[in-house]
């Protein structure tokens, strides 16, 4: 904030109480006290050993004051009246530390640094020259140890012999204020952070070594052509809820918000995959190493996590170590990939084992509160005495979030009344009130006129210009009568003169994820017009074969009388012709799933209950092919879905 810097103090919960919490309407996290920091490096002490373990010094002496108040409890208990009545002796402890590297650096009291620091690790032992390495087992720093180590520097007579002896564990010369509190263990409690660590980091260090570096080593008169046919396939993107459009990918690429980074680094991939051939050893390497980022990406992202999940990271940790290791061995221009945050993420596991998903000790919610406070500061304080203002605003907005989540649980509970106490929560897939066209987990929407069967145009439906080819090919009654003749539960419905057909534009998908195992919703179109383009996305169908990718052309319902059954019916083109084996291996040499439709195409005509759920698929961005590759690093559901198709 311009003027004036703040540390909010954000309590967090854990996992099950914060979906407690916010099923029953309520913010997952308060705001305890916000105090100004005055401590500035001036000019004459900025970067002076001594002023630098001052500053770490202040900081946990004015720590010890706010764990003042549970010190005593650690130890002894404290008995409190829960919410059942029912008293319990309780002990409060620091269970979880969330920070970036250079704030854990400052709470575990050590040097930090990069591959020249000795220890750099705020959780281990790792030297600094192994920091890029897999390791099979790390030494762990322990409280006693920390403890042991400073008393011994009491020997010593000289600064010089103390920090020869602190040196050992790269610990600084400063009584951790986390060490009077009884089972509380910082060096345990400090939790490796996803949002700096992945997208703001590691991520972050890949493309701008891809756009920034790679790309502008392009030499001759290609250089120009394929960066523009980089920059014109990131315009041609397909697009997709909640997936960030990037206009550029090698310009403009400098971004505050980490969700950005994430989703360049997501598109990237599909983008330039292969615009370098294998002979390109430096570039094709790094590709690679971009593909296992994305996979640990999309596994840290995890919700629930069983034994064979955690397999997977561990193996994927390692991959990870190698194709890096492989990248510098080969490109002996390249940065030095020896640094803290190729290290943190190996202490990932222990993590999400002691402490449960990621999201319980990421640092994106308190991040994703700054921007809140910033801008109750700008338009909101009269800029003096700042800190109380502040809270009272925040306090304001918790009211009115409170209220509005009840209002919607209202809105729920009115518009079905059997839901009870059990109404959805803002956030999760719901019915709309009053829609009419639901058949079990799908719902249509956008409903164009209806009319007579005999007279329907699937043509003027999709549009003049859309898959002329395809829809050439397409008998549309007798595909539907094929349908209904060959589903038993479908004999008694017969097409007459009188049947009536009315398309739609829009679907709604609900299926149960392969990783929460919750109900999750894509929201689907296909439409000749949606913000003045075309607009078909891609389905998974189930079929008798197994899960097959289509794109989803139209959305019909017929019946024979106004009142009389309805059926869904969905008309795709199915992506389900042979790869050949040569293409199979060189995509899976960075993990792609490729699918193409037969040639000639014919769509065909599917019950729309046989719809699973939504995927994106980009073209292979090839002249004349059809190709299309799966984006399998959609989602954690689409991410195992497509594992489990590769794997067979």
């Amino acid at each position: 904030m311009p003027g004036l810097q703040t540390c909010p103090l954000i309590y967090e919960m854990g996992q099950e109480l914060e979906e407690a919490v916010s099923s029953a309407g309520y913010q997952w996290y308060d705001t305890m006290e916000i105090h100004p920091q005055k401590i500035k490096d001036e000019q004459e002490d900025a970067g002076k050993p001594a002023f630098v373990d001052f500053k770490r010094v202040v900081w946990h002496d004015s720590f010890k004051i706010l764990l003042k108040t549970i010190k005593k409890h650690a130890k002894d208990g404290h008995w409190v009246k829960c919410g059942d009545n029912i008293d319990r002796h309780l002990f409060p402890c620091v269970l979880i530390l969330s920070a970036d590297y250079e704030e854990q650096c400052i709470m575990a009291a050590i040097r930090g640094g990069g591959a020249n620091a000795n220890k750099p690790c705020p959780v281990c032992l790792v030297d600094g020259e192994d920091m890029g390495k897999f390791l099979e087992q790390y030494v762990m720093r322990t409280t006693d140890e920390a403890r042991l180590n400073l008393e011994n520097t009491k020997l010593e007579t000289t600064k010089e012999q103390q920090n020869e002896v602190l040196k050992v564990t790269g610990l600084r010369p400063i009584a951790n204020a986390f060490w009077d509190i009884e089972n509380s263990d910082p060096y345990r409690a400090l939790s490796w952070d996803r949002l700096h660590s992945y997208p703001g980091g590691l991520g972050r260090h890949l493309i701008e070594e891809l756009t920034n570096v790679r790309f502008k080593k392009i030499e001759g008169k290609d250089k120009r052509a394929v960066q523009a046919a980089v920059e014109t396939r990131a315009r041609n993107f397909p697009r997709w809820s909640g997936l960030i459009h990037f206009p550029h990918l090698l310009t403009d690429n400098s971004y505050q918000d980490s969700n950005k980074w994430e989703d360049s680094a997501r598109v990237l991939l599909f983008t330039v995959f292969n615009m370098f051939p294998p002979s390109d050893r430096i570039n094709h390497q790094l590709l690679r190493c971009l593909r296992s980022f994305l996979n640990l990406n999309a596994y840290s992202s995890f919700e629930n996590f069983t034994s064979s999940t955690l397999a997977d990271i561990e193996s994927e940790l390692r991959i990870f170590a190698n194709e890096i290791e492989k990248y510098a061995q080969i490109n002996k221009e390249t940065k030095s990939w020896n640094f803290p945050k190729l290290h943190t993420h190996m202490h990932m596991i222990n993590d999400i084992l002691g402490k449960g998903a990621t999201k319980n000790f990421n640092t994106k919610p308190n991040e994703a509160m700054h921007k809140v406070l910033k801008l109750f500061y700008l338009f909101m304080t009269n800029f003096r005495d700042v800190d109380t203002q502040l809270v009272t605003f925040e306090h304001w907005s918790y009211t009115a979030v409170f209220i509005r989540d009840q209002l919607d649980r209202l809105d729920a509970c009115n518009s079905d009344p059997s839901m009870g106490e059990g109404a959805p929560s803002r956030g999760r897939p719901g019915r709309a009130a009053g829609c009419k066209h639901v058949w079990e987990h799908i719902t249509f929407g956008s409903p164009q006129k209806t009319t007579l069967l005999h007279k329907f145009s699937v043509r003027t439906a999709i549009g003049e210009k859309n898959f002329p080819s395809q829809l050439d090919r397409l008998d549309l009654m007798s595909s539907v009568n094929t349908l209904l003749a060959a589903n038993p539960a479908a004999t008694d419905f017969k097409i007459t003169s009188q049947t009536m057909i009315q398309d739609f534009r829009m679907m709604r998908v609900q299926y149960e994820s392969k990783e929460t195992w919750d109900v999750e919703e894509n929201i689907l179109r296909c439409t000749p017009l949606f913000n003045e383009k075309p607009r078909f996305d891609s389905v998974l169908v189930q079929t008798d074969d197994g899960p097959l990718f289509a794109r989803l052309l139209l959305l019909f319902t017929l019946s024979n009388s106004k009142g009389s059954r309805t059926i869904p019916f969905a008309v795709i083109e199915p992506y389900d012709a042979p790869i050949p084996t040569q293409v199979r291996k060189h995509d899976s040499s960075l993990q792609m799933l490729r699918v193409r439709p037969p040639t000639p195409s014919v769509p065909e005509v599917v019950f729309a209950r046989s719809i699973i759920r939504g995927t994106l698929l980009i073209p292979d961005w090839e002249e004349e092919s059809s190709d299309f590759m799966v984006f399998d690093i959609l989602d954690s559901d689409m991410f195992l879905r497509v594992k489990e198709i590769r794997s067979k």
